[in-house]
């Protein structure tokens, strides 16, 4: 039973999931590196807007320390969880420290969202392996009702059970078991996703409006698309995901082919325009603009302009129809399609290597996204023939599993 919680990092996220352990009437350890810093994000969560506010009762709940001196608050504490930066040197350094202080079967989890489990255990010893696991969380973490969870091979399977009691039974979560892959499901393909859309609207010179009209409601996105997507995320912190996955994945990952480092991106970053926290993104918001209208940046100049209709032909008569607007000659036809063809391969193609079935990938997505429909959802509304044969056309491998479903479709229509 989980009675004592203890965050490490009172960043976004951690303090994100101290406030939701404390909303479920668990005590919270929450310590932080800089002193100070977890009682100010306590104090910030008090004075916020749902869904990251705390009520005055939960934030009782919740006892803020300092990481240097207050470690030794985490001794009795039945679920530690470390939410820190993504650098697994850190995290290990951390979980050498607390392994020196913590209780025998207490439960020591990361909210890491790249790195694979097997890499933040390595060469920790037996005690700690035998007793962890990743818990991703999803931001804000009290919104969010997806929770990823990677079990190592060493973990006990009183760990996974308790895990899974407190987690779907207190928090509410719904929980997607992810095969111990870097990037687990969500940002594996949410990922991949990005810097297929990011590229291809850059070569088909597509504005930031039409890239976001094409790749949001017809494929079952919100309508924040692809650069609001980024806006709402942080360009700074796709950039840190980007890196992190490039470093991670084998060579031969299509992900290496995708992502490309775009000139717009770096100038964004250096300008300290990382999206809607900041200074604005790819877009600003009226009240960042001195009339007060809203604008959005211009792909080409790198300048904010005002925001303009899209006049699509392919999406105006085809905007409820994915396969006939991916058909479409048009600059938002052939985006639609190459994004398509892309992000759908690729998620065939990781199978079954992220995850035990195509519904936990669905889910996942649907619920990490938000999109209305997982890839392997898509693949059924466009039909596995169509994207086979697109595939083909252009010279690309078809999936293994793609095949597969090749097979069971013509199969089901020959009864």
């Amino acid at each position: 039973m989980i009675g004592r919680v203890g965050v490490l990092g009172a960043g976004v996220m951690g303090a994100g999931i101290a406030a939701q352990v404390a909303s479920a009437g668990v005590q919270v350890v929450l310590l932080d590196i800089v002193p100070g810093m977890a009682a100010s994000a306590v104090g910030a969560m008090l004075q916020g807007d749902p869904p990251s506010a705390l009520r005055e009762s939960e934030a009782g709940l919740i006892e803020p320390g300092d990481l240097r001196d207050d470690i030794g608050k985490l001794a009795d504490c039945d679920w530690i969880v470390e939410a820190i930066f993504e650098r697994p040197n850190a995290k290990r350094d951390l979980y050498a420290r607390l392994d020196a202080v913590r209780k025998d079967g207490s439960i020591v989890s990361s909210n890491t969202s790249t790195i694979k489990l097997g890499s933040l255990t390595n060469g920790l010893g037996a005690r700690l392996a035998a007793d962890f696991l990743i818990t991703h969380f999803f931001n804000p973490p009290r919104a969010m009702p997806l929770l990823e969870l990677v079990v190592g091979h060493a973990t006990r399977p009183e760990v996974v059970a308790a895990m899974r009691d407190f987690a779907g039974g207190k928090l509410g979560k719904t929980i997607v078991t992810c095969a111990d892959t870097p990037g687990f499901i969500v940002n594996r393909i949410g990922m991949f996703w990005i810097a297929s859309a990011l590229r291809h609207a850059i070569d088909l010179s597509l504005t930031v409006e039409e890239a976001d009209a094409v790749a949001s409601r017809p494929f079952g996105i919100p309508d924040s698309g692809i650069f609001g997507h980024l806006d709402a995320m942080g360009i700074d912190r796709a950039e840190e995901l980007a890196k992190s996955l490039l470093s991670a994945l084998p060579p031969g990952d299509a992900y290496h082919t995708v992502y490309r480092e775009e000139p717009i991106i770096v100038r964004l970053l250096a300008e300290g325009r990382t999206g809607g926290r900041a200074k604005g993104g790819f877009y600003l918001m009226p009240g960042e603009a001195a009339d007060g209208e809203g604008r959005v940046l211009d792909l080409a100049s790198g300048e904010y302009r005002l925001v303009q209709p899209v006049e699509l032909d392919s999406l105006a008569a085809y905007a409820t129809d994915l396969r006939a607007l991916a058909g479409h000659s048009d600059r938002g036809g052939r985006f639609a399609r190459a994004v398509l063809l892309d992000t759908l391969a690729y998620a065939a193609a990781l199978m079954p290597a992220i995850a035990a079935s195509t519904e936990a990938v669905d889910t996942a997505v649907r619920l990490g996204l938000g999109w209305t429909w997982g890839p392997f959802e898509l693949i059924e509304r466009v039909g596995p023939v169509w994207l086979a044969e697109g595939l083909r056309a252009e010279g690309r491998a078809v999936p293994e599993m793609l095949e597969g479903a090749m097979l069971a479709h013509y199969a089901e229509a020959a009864c």
